[in-house]
């Protein structure tokens, strides 16, 4: 019972990893396929509307099982900063990619707080 347990919380992080690449990197890169005027407003609205609701959401699953999943707040930001690096913009980057470490870690960090102790998964 408890490697099924172990089998799914893998599983999950894995495809909140997977998620991290998808609104992170492909997202973005995404919008090259339209026009400009709508690639350019979508390109905002992930950049400050979905990318940050992500990152929260992230935060909240790391924060209930902490023990395992304690870099996956780390993951998305590092990789925003890859990304930004292959563009040669990472100093552009940096300063969304500080707001959104900060958004998951303390989404985490409150997450962790509020759960009671007994029900996180370690």
């Amino acid at each position: 019972m408890e490697r099924d347990a172990t089998k799914t919380g893998r599983r999950a992080a894995l495809c909140w990893g997977a998620g991290s690449v998808v609104v992170v990197c492909v997202l973005p890169w995404l919008t090259l396929l339209l026009d400009p005027g709508t690639g350019m407003g979508i390109f905002v609205l992930c950049l400050f509307v979905v990318a940050p609701i992500y990152f929260v959401f992230l935060g909240i699953f790391a924060g209930k099982g902490l023990r395992r999943r304690w870099v996956l707040p780390f993951l998305a930001p590092g990789l925003f900063l890859l990304e930004g690096g292959l563009i040669d913009a990472w100093q552009m980057l940096a300063g969304y990619a500080g707001a959104y470490l900060a958004l998951g870690f303390i989404s985490m960090m409150i997450s962790w707080s509020i759960a009671p102790k007994g029900e996180q998964a370690d």
